[in-house]
């Protein structure tokens, strides 16, 4: 009878570690309606406050409650993780090392957990305090902004703006020419003729999850800190998730997209 329960907890404890391991999908994205908006730590005015939004930020709604909407954590929130569940890879990025771990509000075993975080996950240190690392938010962490003080944004909104005014003005947005860079893309030539640059850079490749009609399905982590979105042959780039990685391609920008997107060519593993 003891194997037996034995048996079945080692169950319960690979399915839980499976389901905390997957990114949860993104229902849609979020516009900030006003400064020092706050995300608390559960769907209630006197929950505790985990961190302030900036007016014109764009979140990632993944459950709606209510009046409230549960979205995945800025990397500006406060996010702490133990220094013995996890392995050093390099000065700015670790590697956990337990089947599911917490992530917490501050370095305290007593502290809010505000996610979770898989076997393999890598993730960002920013600093170190007594036995604790404070770390980026990972892909599961998560907090709870009023409804009220987002909204919605439809799907392509950008790509519907350019569609329309090429309508008014068709012969001139023919001529024009594509711009050299793909950061700060503010103007609308940037946006109907994004600039193409063919790259190599090497990094750590992570699931950037399951999300509807998401161009990128990866994401890569340098280790100077950057991150980029990965298109490519989606098997291939499953199979060395949380490797080192050189990656050749081409940097595509996208109007609903904050960072830039690699169009894949060639990957090689590097470990």
């Amino acid at each position: 009878m003891k194997k037996i329960i034995l048996v079945i907890g080692i169950i319960i404890l690979i399915a839980a570690s499976r389901v905390f391991a997957e990114d949860i999908p993104t229902l849609y994205e979020a516009k900030v309606l006003s400064d020092d908006i706050n995300v608390r730590a559960d769907s209630t005015v006197t929950a505790d406050k985990i961190t302030t939004l900036p007016k014109g930020e764009v979140v990632e709604v993944v459950v709606e409650k209510y009046d409230w909407c549960r979205i995945r954590l800025p990397k500006e929130a406060p996010a702490y993780i133990r220094k013995d569940l996890v392995e050093i890879i390099d000065d700015q990025t670790a590697k956990v090392v337990k089947d599911v771990i917490n992530v917490r509000l501050s370095s305290d075993e007593s502290s809010i957990i505000l996610g979770k975080a898989g076997r393999d996950e890598v993730v960002i240190i920013l600093s170190e305090k007594q036995g604790w690392y404070a770390i980026e938010p990972t892909a599961n962490s998560f907090g709870w902004v009023n409804k009220k003080f987002i909204e919605r944004i439809a799907v392509r909104e950008a790509s519907a703006v350019v569609e329309k005014d090429k309508k008014v003005e068709p012969k001139k947005k023919e001529k024009r020419k594509p711009v050299k860079t793909i950061e700060n893309k503010t103007t609308e030539e940037e946006i109907i003729l994004p600039a193409k640059e063919e790259v190599i850079i090497e990094g750590i490749i992570q699931s950037y999850g399951r999300v509807f009609k998401r161009v990128a399905t990866h994401k890569l982590l340098t280790l100077d800190e950057k991150t980029y979105l990965l298109k490519g042959n989606k098997k291939s780039l499953d199979d060395l998730v949380y490797r080192h990685v050189k990656i050749s391609g081409t940097i595509i920008s996208a109007p609903d997209q904050k960072l830039p997107i690699i169009e894949v060519s060639k990957i090689e593993a590097l470990d």
